[in-house]
């Protein structure tokens, strides 16, 4: 038994399988051509007498075909709606605007004299249930007054420590408290002269430009000289030898 050789090589068949391989592609072409004629005559003489509108049902019914199961309770219902709906649309009366009544100036004061009533009873209803509150709201006012006693008399302390000046001691170191070494003297008393460095420190007051500028980190730089200014080094000299 011959073996045909594999995909993607040349394939030289025999004469026979070649003629074999030929009349059943004709059968085949002849097959589909014979159906396209057959479609031809039924269906374009039809199609032709259509509406556009049949087409497009059709179309429709033929792309559904399978999908959508109909029934004929549902469409003779539909029919049925739609005949009802041209019906009423048809047999629909002229409405009329009816005129609207007048109403009488006694009816009206007494709708006002009931509207009064109904808000003195909610004016009534709400002083009752205030009543009711009354230790509550007893006990809100008096939360109020004293915290706003306690804001006068916080206001009032701040104003007093703002007037009173404070007396600070002279800064006067007696002799005989003075010593050769700054180290044994005791500190002052001054607060400009003790605390101002250590207010800095914690930068509560406004530090100096140079201070701020010594702290900035700078930008390292390399420094060199250029060849053009460098000075011409001499060779070195030997040292003279002694003589013995």
């Amino acid at each position: 038994m011959e073996r045909l050789p594999a995909e993607g090589l040349s394939y030289n068949p025999a004469i026979d399988d070649y003629l074999e391989l030929k009349d059943k592609l004709v059968k085949e072409e002849k097959k589909i051509i014979r159906h396209e004629e057959h479609l031809d005559r039924v269906l374009t003489s039809k199609l032709g007498k259509m509406t556009p509108e049949e087409r497009y049902r059709t179309a429709i019914s033929e792309m559904s075909e399978g999908l959508l199961k109909p029934d004929k309770n549902n469409q003779s219902e539909e029919e049925e709606d739609e005949k009802k709906k041209d019906e009423e649309e048809e047999e629909k009366p002229v409405v009329v605007a009816k005129a609207k009544k007048r109403i009488s100036k006694a009816k009206k004061r007494a709708r006002m004299l009931q509207h009064k009533e109904e808000k003195l009873l909610e004016q009534e209803l709400h002083k009752l249930v205030e009543i009711d509150r009354v230790e509550e709201i007893a006990a809100e006012v008096e939360q109020e007054v004293q915290q706003t006693q306690r804001k006068a008399e916080y206001r009032v302390r701040k104003r007093k420590a703002m007037r009173a000046k404070l007396d600070l001691p002279i800064d006067f170191v007696e002799p005989e408290k003075l010593s050769g070494s700054l180290r044994t003297i005791e500190p002052l008393n001054n607060l400009l002269a003790t605390g101002l460095p250590k207010v800095r420190k914690v930068s509560i007051l406004k530090r100096t430009r140079a201070e701020v500028e010594r702290k900035m980190r700078r930008i390292p730089t390399k420094r060199y000289t250029r060849s053009s200014h460098k000075e011409p080094m001499l060779p070195p000299t030997k040292p003279a030898k002694r003589a013995k």
